[in-house]
């Protein structure tokens, strides 16, 4: 699979986030919609790939770590590109006002699923990271 982007994680941990910059990952939007009875209903989403081959051991040890430690993935957050924000998880006031400002900065997306599909051959094993296009806090 091809990389056309760069992406940095933010996984919940406590009041604050760890923060993982992918510099190679395929980041792939996608719009659709549905009229019903009731309306017209439109969903926006974002699905990307983490090729094991395209990260560093340190970063995959890392990111497994952080996933398994974590409580929910709708906590979690993608940004595309490389984002150097600095959360301040030091009470639950100044954590809220970091995702406020990093909201204003960056285009932020709540992960919805982050699935570890670690099998198979090398070049199969990747991350698959599904979100909303747009964050809701």
């Amino acid at each position: 699979m091809l990389t056309n982007e760069s992406c940095t994680i933010f996984i919940r941990n406590g009041l604050g986030f760890d923060r993982f910059f992918v510099p190679k990952c395929h980041w792939q939007e996608s719009i659709s919609s549905a009229v019903f009875k009731d309306g017209f209903q439109s969903k926006d989403g974002i699905t990307v790939y983490i090729f094991v081959k395209d990260i560093t051991e340190m970063l995959r040890t890392e990111l497994n770590t952080a996933l398994s430690n974590r409580k929910k993935a709708a906590k979690d957050i993608i940004v595309k590109g490389e984002c150097n924000f600095e959360f301040d998880g030091s009470s639950q006031q100044a954590a809220s006002e970091s995702i406020k400002k990093l909201n204003a900065n960056y285009d932020v997306h709540t992960v919805m699923s982050i699935d570890r599909l670690l099998y198979g051959s090398e070049n199969m094993q990747h991350y698959k990271i599904t979100a909303n296009n747009g964050v809701s806090r």
